[in-house]
């Protein structure tokens, strides 16, 4: 596997003897440091060595927008609000809360054409879908998967639609090379680009309205855009461990983030584990993964994929938003605390391959709260998210470090996103 090359870095300079007028060569010392100065806080950027193999290049929430603190809230599940078990929903069914003449209108925002789908199938009650089919005006056929869950296990019936995940895919497109370009997302390819990266950059603002209105959320304005060529295709093989036979074509992929109080809503997954003396209320237990670890109560990003510029795969879900509030505006802890708790991390490795630090982010998160009487909750609450690649096993992948924004409390080392 493709390891990260160790960057050296040394900076001459010349300098002047006294009194007999002759030169030497003189080396400047390098200078290390393990805090973000005042001004890349401000600025929201930071690049310095934290040593010779640690390094940090990194996009830092800038401290305007958190400066008089942040709120937290508890999680509502997603829902529709038309029975779905109703002759009104089974005759014209929405999803995201929109009907199928509204959903076109959206999706012709993005490609002009033709929706129809056909009925419901409630085979599996706790997951009814609804295969659908979209025709472009040139002629392009896209197929069309929603499906929703129940949670019959937790509200006693199979009545109410919550979780809407749609997939729009192509008829004659590659699923391998889509995947690929998504998992690139888990590698160091961002500056790599496809022939189409900057025309469809110049339009992101109208992919982003569309996206909010399919789905009826606010999104994020940070986005973020990974290119599959011959390059990142050879890549994300030796990184991620696939063995993809790159077609020749070129993929871009365009992720949106939801938002909630002009923070990016992370599709990162710290989990819980549950104390002896707490008991999860009936959403937390959703999640339940076994001995009391709670876990996947998180949102995703909503992806759009190109190949040769044009649109071929839409992926969008609408899981989890915000509740009432649980609590107010409090202070947010400086990211140099949770940077610090990075470098304790590492400082306890033996660094072969280099280390690097791409971002220090505050963003939302799902998580779990105890309240006074023990009972777990899902809750939405500001947590700084350190982005880092580093090389485990000889695979460069991303990992994040979770840490609570109020607290600096860790949530989680090393966790790779969904």
């Amino acid at each position: 596997m493709k390891k990260f090359k160790q960057i050296l870095c040394i900076i001459c300079v010349l300098g002047l003897l006294t009194g007999c007028g002759g030169k030497q060569n003189k080396t400047e010392k390098k200078t290390y440091r393990q805090e973000l100065s005042e001004e890349e806080m401000s600025n929201g950027h930071a690049s310095f060595d934290i040593d010779e193999k640690f390094k940090v290049d990194a996009n830092v929430t800038k401290s305007e927008v958190y400066k008089d603190g942040m709120k937290s809230y508890y999680m509502n599940q997603y829902k529709e609000k038309i029975k779905g078990t109703s002759k009104k929903f089974t005759d014209n069914p929405t999803v995201f809360n929109r009907t199928q003449k509204e959903m076109e209108k959206t999706l012709n925002r993005l490609i002009p054409g033709k929706l129809s789908w056909k009925k419901i199938n409630r085979n599996y009650k706790n997951e009814p879908v609804i295969e659908g089919t979209y025709k472009s005006d040139d002629g392009d056929k896209y197929k069309m998967h929603i499906v929703w869950d129940t949670y019959n296990n937790v509200t006693g019936n199979s009545d109410t639609y919550f979780c809407p995940s749609f997939y729009m895919l192509g008829e004659k497109s590659d699923k391998e090379h889509i995947s690929a370009v998504i998992s690139g997302l888990q590698a160091d390819i961002d500056d790599i680009k496809t022939d189409y990266t900057n025309m469809i950059e110049k339009n992101v603002g109208t992919y982003k309205k569309a996206v909010e209105e399919l789905i009826g959320r606010k999104i994020n304005d940070e986005y973020r855009m990974c290119s599959l060529n011959a390059k990142s295709a050879k890549i994300i093989n030796d990184t991620q461990s696939i063995e993809l036979k790159y077609n020749g074509k070129q993929y871009d992929l365009l992720a949106f983030y939801k938002d909630v109080d002009n923070l990016k809503f992370s599709d990162i997954d710290p989990g819980y584990q549950v104390k002896a003396d707490e008991k999860p209320d009936k959403w937390a237990k959703t999640t339940s993964a076994g001995n009391d670890h709670l876990s996947s109560m998180y949102d995703t990003s909503v992806y759009l994929v190109f190949c040769e510029g044009k649109l071929e795969y839409i992926e969008a879900d609408s899981f989890r938003e915000t509740g009432s509030v649980y609590k107010n505006e409090q202070k947010i802890i400086s990211p140099n605390k949770a940077l610090k708790e990075v470098i304790k991390f590492y400082e306890k490795k033996l660094l072969v391959d280099e280390v690097k630090i791409k971002s220090i982010e505050l963003q939302y998160a799902a998580y779990y709260a105890s309240d006074s009487s023990k009972t777990v909750k899902p809750v939405i609450t500001p947590v700084w998210l350190v982005g880092v690649y580093d090389n485990e096993e000889s695979i460069e992948r991303i990992a994040y470090f979770c840490y609570d924004g109020y607290t600096g409390e860790c949530y989680g080392n090393e966790i790779i996103p969904w």
